[in-house]
């Protein structure tokens, strides 16, 4: 079936690069991102013929996607309820919307969320050592097996215990562990469910009292392989996943058919262990990969590089086959899929702490005003300027300092304070605003009684 191919736009304007060229944040609009418009024409089609559809191949429908789905919907639209961001010193203001906060689903807040990641663990995790970036992944055969979310996990804990085990023999020493950060990802190139680990691992060995053994040996990739296979299928028949008949099967192969890639040392910097740490948790599904009308028959989803199972870089999707391809890589709700093993355990960290061996960068964070300081730094500005590298708080037409002055979620509130700054919106990019009305539309609906008194809420704001 023929159908008329488009190449969308990012999901919103560069807020970069506005029409002055001035460094002025622009809030976004996921109206125009072809995943929100895919959402919107197709979700409700695809919660109602999942059972009969996708079930077989997926498992039955799990609680978090369908509220997934709805949260994406309302996610930075200004009619679901938003904050007033005003100016003190000219009174100039703007609307900011809510944020879903949604995990792997909606691109702005995953990456806010993986900006927030980079940072805590530069700055509170890794202390100035060698790390490594270590990947494992799966072959096709076993990873049908984990699409069981607590196995991912699972397999999280046994990739360390792979390295740990490989870093204790080339150190001689049973009683140093590493520290690894590890992230479970769970889509391929292409939306495959493709079960991989990523660790930044320390490359050495801390003993209980922080002294630190380096280590200089670089595990051959087969070693690393043949190793995680073992754990992987002792996992799998204790719990009965899998029969000895299979195991001495896989066994068999010339090629454990497990993927390995150790990187070389990545320097104790400011910024490298960041972007690698921000690399580790990225999300399954990029927007701007997507061909296709969004409210038509077929999406494709391109890649980079040829699949090698595909044996091409996209794929052909009906739009409920790609939502359930995209929906079976959201997490549950109170899945972890970022986790901390050995030195950088919280249980170690904590261990530490007590007796004072906490080092000089997480020292500095380690009293209450300095941790306060540092959640400040996280907050939803900090993370706006990280992703798009302007500041939201800095005021288009005088440069001061702006503030939230008031969060507004009734709907009528909500209709009457937009419907005032629709009247007074500006044409070009940078002309004065009249900020007046929607501050006079929000005292008449507080006269009416729908509106509460503004104040400063603590809530995430996209």
């Amino acid at each position: 079936m023929s159908c008329t191919l488009a190449v969308f736009p990012r999901e919103s304007p560069d807020p970069r690069v506005p029409a002055d060229r001035s460094p002025v944040y622009r809030p976004r609009k996921p109206e125009v991102s072809p995943l929100w418009q895919l959402v919107a024409h197709h979700a409700h089609a695809f919660l109602a013929a999942y059972d009969d559809r996708h079930a077989t191949r997926f498992g039955p429908l799990r609680a978090v996607v369908p509220r997934a789905l709805e949260s994406f919907q309302r996610c930075g639209i200004p009619a679901h309820g938003f904050a007033r961001v005003r100016c003190p010193d000219c009174r100039h203001e703007y609307l900011l919307a809510f944020s879903c906060k949604q995990r792997c689903l909606c691109p702005s807040c995953h990456a806010k969320r993986q900006a927030a990641f980079g940072e805590f663990v530069t700055e509170e995790i890794l202390p100035p050592v060698p790390h490594r970036h270590v990947g494992i992944s799966l072959p096709r055969r076993l990873r049908p097996f984990f699409r069981r979310r607590k196995r991912l996990t699972r397999l999280a804990r046994l990739a360390y215990e792979t390295i740990k085990d490989l870093l204790q023999a080339a150190a001689a020493t049973r009683t140093a562990v590493p520290g690894a950060v590890a992230c479970v990802q769970s889509a391929g190139n292409l939306l495959d469910w493709h079960p991989h680990v990523h660790l930044l691992v320390s490359w050495g060995l801390f003993h209980r009292d922080g002294s630190f053994i380096p280590v200089e040996d670089t595990p051959e990739p087969e070693t690393v392989a043949q190793l995680f296979r073992h754990r992987v299928l002792r996992l799998l028949l204790e719990e009965g996943a899998i029969e000895e008949r299979v195991v001495r099967n896989l066994l068999a192969w010339p090629h454990t058919g497990f993927g390995t890639h150790v990187s070389r040392a990545i320097p104790a910097d400011a910024t490298t262990p960041g972007v690698v740490a921000r690399y580790m948790a990225r999300p399954p599904i990029t927007p701007e990969r997507m061909l296709g009308e969004t409210s038509g028959p077929r999406i494709i989803y391109r890649s980079d590089a040829v699949h090698p199972r595909h044996q091409a870089n996209f794929r052909v999707f009906d739009p409920l086959d790609f939502l359930a391809e995209v929906s079976a890589h959201i997490p549950d709700a109170h899945e972890k899929t970022t986790l901390f093993y050995g030195w950088y355990s919280n249980r170690t960290r904590g261990y530490r702490k007590q007796r004072g061996l906490l080092g000089e960068a997480e020292a500095e964070t380690s009293t209450g005003e300095e941790r306060a300081s540092l959640n400040i730094r996280r907050s939803w500005a900090r993370l706006i300027q990280q992703v798009y590298e302007v500041d939201p708080l800095v005021c288009v037409r005088c440069g001061g300092t702006m503030k939230i002055i008031a969060v507004i979620e009734r709907p009528a509130v909500i209709r009457q304070i937009r419907s005032a700054e629709l009247a007074t919106k500006p044409g070009p990019c940078g002309a004065p605003h009249r900020s007046g009305e929607p501050a006079r539309a929000a005292r008449s609906a507080r006269r009416a009684g729908g509106c509460p008194a503004a104040r400063v809420v603590v809530r995430t704001v996209l």
